[in-house]
């Protein structure tokens, strides 16, 4: 249990070192080393005059804050701007701490209840995992940092000979490259619980879009992409990315529709990483780096252009209100939330706050071009079925014939409005 009571409140530098001053005198026990250490690092995170904290200044302070691909959060601005961040994860330094509720991994349910194509890669999964663990319980063994043997569940998946192999490869193990499979067994150990995520939860099948072609620079090929896959320039790939409107029954022939069947529900072997447009944190990495495809370098008749091209398509089918289109692109440009919200409220006669700006972004701009690409998924699986679409009496536009394109009114034949949504809230404009 953590004994020492510091003040996070206190910024900056200095008032956290007389903090410390008077606190040491105060406590009633002799603090540790790592509690020396903590209380060391407590002062250096604090800022100067300046604002700049210790890190900042060119120290090398951990933190164990990390984005998705690994970099660390530097500021509390960053941590906010992430879509996974809730006001509510906060807690001041005299809360009692939340408890979470550990998920255990059963393989033998994985087994019996997920499908063979994934069984097959998670068994890979698994013998890596034992392996990697079982290199890490000799080392400690060999160097004292366990005494208890590795446990014989452990032991039982390996030949005598395989653990004769395995522990020599441990007396072999620098202690940098210890660490580091140590980590490599907690990413192995998540990995895990992504392959039990495709078959214990609703999901969207894999998408079949094949490209031989390399990506550029250091954009990787071997993943797939969710939930359509990507356009090439195909003339079935430009009816279905369509950047003006989702796609309509009349769109497509007899043949179009033959190999959309085989692009939504053929089976693939499910690649081990993926990008999933529906996801707002895959979205919230691929804007991050939205530079790197705008490079004069990038083909537009590469795999790395054609990616860029899915994303615009569903940035224009989210329909972004005007102020938030803006706040996209100016996010995608790096620029502040300072600058943002001064041009944001300048043009729209708006009040927000900086802060605010990272919630507009995430909450609003990320989730509706996530419901966009969620969408699209679901015209695609009833275009097969015309008369599941509806068109508009009004703007002429072929939709989805459901609650959300269309107000319910019971008198109507179908059970619906013969206007869309959009339609009916400009008519009802024109009656005030």
């Amino acid at each position: 249990m953590n004994r020492l009571q510091l003040d996070f409140q206190l910024k900056l530098r200095e008032d956290r070192v007389q903090f410390v001053k008077d606190y040491l005198k105060k406590i009633p026990f002799t603090p540790t080393e790592n509690e020396l250490d903590t209380i060391a690092k407590y002062i250096l995170w604090g800022t100067n005059a300046g604002g700049l904290n210790g890190r900042q200044e060119g120290l090398e302070l951990e933190t164990r804050y990390k984005t998705w691909d690994g970099n660390r959060v530097e500021s509390l601005d960053a941590l906010i701007e992430s879509p996974t961040f809730s006001e509510t994860m906060l807690r001041g330094p005299h809360d009692a701490p939340t408890r979470f509720q550990k998920e255990v991994f059963s393989r033998t349910q994985v087994r019996q209840n997920a499908p063979s194509y994934i069984r097959d890669a998670l068994e890979e999964l698994w013998r890596e995992i034992d392996r990697t663990e079982l290199l890490i319980n000799f080392y400690d063994l060999a160097h004292e940092k366990r005494k208890t043997p590795p446990r014989p569940t452990l032991l039982n998946r390996f030949t005598d000979e395989a653990q004769s192999s395995i522990k020599a490869a441990a007396t072999k193990l620098q202690p940098y490259a210890y660490l580091k499979l140590k980590h490599r067994l907690v990413e192995l150990r998540r990995e895990q619980y992504t392959y039990k995520d495709y078959y214990a939860e609703p999901r969207l099948s894999q998408p079949t879009f094949s490209y031989t072609d390399d990506f550029e620079g250091t954009f990787e090929v071997d993943f797939s992409v969710l939930p359509i896959g990507i356009p090439n320039d195909t003339a079935l790939a430009k009816k279905i990315f369509n950047e003006d409107r989702f796609p309509e029954p009349n769109d497509f022939t007899e043949e179009d529709l033959k190999a959309i069947s085989t692009l939504l529900w053929e089976k693939k072997e499910l690649s081990k990483r993926y990008f999933d447009f529906t996801n707002t944190d895959h979205l919230y990495e691929l804007f991050g780096m939205w530079d790197d495809f705008l490079e004069p370098t990038v083909s537009i008749y590469s795999n790395m252009a054609y990616f860029a091209r899915a994303a615009k398509v569903y940035v224009k089918l989210a329909h972004l209100e005007p102020y938030l289109e803006d706040i996209w692109k100016m996010k995608v440009e790096k620029k502040s939330n300072q600058e943002i919200v001064e041009v944001i409220n300048q043009k729209y006669g708006k009040k927000y706050r900086p802060n605010y700006i990272s919630t507009l972004y995430c909450k609003k701009c990320l989730t509706l071009i996530a419901a966009a690409a969620k969408k699209h998924r679901e015209v695609l699986e009833n275009i097969f079925f015309p008369e599941n679409f509806k068109k508009c009496k009004d703007c002429g536009r072929v939709l989805l014939m459901n609650e959300e394109n269309f107000v319910k009114r019971s008198r109507s034949s179908d059970g619906f409005s013969p206007r869309c949504k959009n339609c009916e809230k400009i008519k009802r404009k024109g009656r005030e």
